[in-house]
This record gives structure tokens, C-alpha cells and sequence, in this order.
């Protein structure tokens, strides 16, 4: 299922709103993030699989590593802030 049809799904149709165009902007807004977190975690170039088969991302072989799902958090953290670190 697409975002912009969970999103639909989501929006109660008697709010008065226009679904569409409300999906339409979760839609964007989502895409923004994707592709921030994105251009942002590319930083992270090596790559390895842990024991339990994640991806660990890490800046260079002898930086700490991170799961994709720690390196979320860390991005959703630092996009609260406005710091820019990760670069």
C-alpha cells in the first residue's frame, strides 16, 4: 500500500478536509524526510552485518557503528535540534 492511501485511510472523511489533498502533504512531507535521512546516512560509508545479520553503518572502519534504526534516531534527534552533526 502506498503512503498516500494509509494516509487516506487514516484521516477521519467527516473532518471537513480534504483527504487528498491532507495525504497529498503527509505524502510530501514524508518524502522530504526519506530523502534527508537519506543524503544524511551516506556519510555513514562502511558497511557491515552484525551477528544478527544488521546493518551497521559506520563513517570509517574505525568510528563506531550504528544500526540503520539507531542512525534514525539519531537523525530525527538532531533534525529536532537543527544540529548537523552527522555530516
Amino acid at each position: 500500500m502506498k503512503l498516500n492511501k494509509k494516509y487516506c485511510a487514516l484521516i477521519d472523511s467527516d473532518s471537513g478536509y480534504d483527504n487528498q489533498l491532507l495525504a497529498d502533504c503527509c505524502e510530501n512531507i514524508a518524502d522530504e524526510f526519506a530523502i534527508g535521512f537519506a543524503e544524511w546516512s551516506s556519510f555513514y560509508r562502511d558497511k557491515n552485518r552484525n551477528s544478527k545479520l544488521d546493518m551497521l553503518h559506520a563513517k570509517s572502519k574505525y568510528d563506531e557503528s550504528y544500526t540503520t534504526k539507531e542512525l534514525l534516531e539519531i537523525y530525527k534527534k538532531e533534525k529536532e535540534n537543527g544540529i548537523r552533526t552527522g555530516i
